[in-house]
C-alpha cells in the first residue's frame, strides 16, 4: 500500500514501512474491545501495558508484519482476576488421557523388575538405549497390536502391547531429542 492508500499514516508509529502490521495492531486492539464489552469486563480495567507494544516487537523480532492475528487478548474472570491467553500454549490436560497415562505407569512399574532380580530405577531408560534397539521393539510390538487388531485376541495382551510400543516411541523420541540439543 503507498502513502497515498493509506489512511492511517498520521497514527501509525512507523508511517507506511509496517502497513499490514499496523493495520493488524487496529484489528487486534478492536477485537479485544469488543471480548471485553462481550464478556462485560469492566471499562477501567486497561489492556495489559505491553499489548501496546505486541505488534511493534513482533515486526521488529520476524522482521516483517505479523503472519497469525489472535483475536483474544486473554482471559477475565468473574473473580476479576485475569490470565494471558492460553491460545498457542501446550494444553497438556488436553494432550494426554489420564486413562492411558495409568495404564502407562502400571505397565512400567510391573516392567521395573530386571532378569537378575534387580529393580531398575524408573528412569532407567533415560540414560540411554539405542534407537535401533527401540525400532527392533516397536515392530514386535507393533506386529502384536496388529495381530490384534485383525484376529482380537485377549485384551490384557492388547494393553501390554500398546504400553511397550507406546515405551519405545517415547524411547526413540527421547534420543532423538537428545541428539537435536
Amino acid at each position: 500500500m503507498s502513502p497515498a492508500e493509506c489512511v492511517s499514516c498520521s497514527n501509525c508509529p512507523t508511517p507506511c514501512k509496517d502497513i499490514e502490521a499496523y493495520r493488524l495492531e487496529i484489528e487486534f486492539k478492536q477485537a479485544f474491545d469488543k471480548a471485553r464489552a462481550e464478556l462485560e469486563v469492566p471499562t477501567d480495567l486497561k489492556v495489559p501495558p505491553r499489548l501496546d507494544d505486541t505488534v511493534e516487537k513482533a515486526v521488529e523480532e520476524n522482521g516483517g508484519p505479523i503472519l497469525e492475528f489472535i483475536p483474544n487478548a486473554g482471559r477475565y474472570f468473574e473473580s476479576g482476576a485475569y490470565r494471558d491467553t492460553d491460545v498457542g500454549k501446550n494444553d497438556y490436560e488436553g494432550y494426554l488421557s489420564p486413562l492411558v497415562i495409568e495404564a502407562f505407569g502400571d505397565y512400567m512399574t510391573e516392567h521395573r523388575m530386571q532378569s537378575d532380580g534387580r529393580l531398575r530405577a524408573s528412569d532407567n531408560w533415560q540414560k540411554g538405549i539405542p534407537q535401533d534397539q527401540y525400532m527392533k521393539s516397536m515392530w514386535r510390538h507393533f506386529l502384536a497390536v496388529w495381530k490384534w487388531h485383525r484376529y482380537g485376541e485377549d485384551p490384557l495382551e492388547l494393553e501390554d502391547a500398546l504400553c511397550a510400543l507406546l515405551f519405545n516411541v517415547m524411547g526413540y523420541l527421547h534420543e532423538h531429542l537428545k541428539e537435536q540439543g
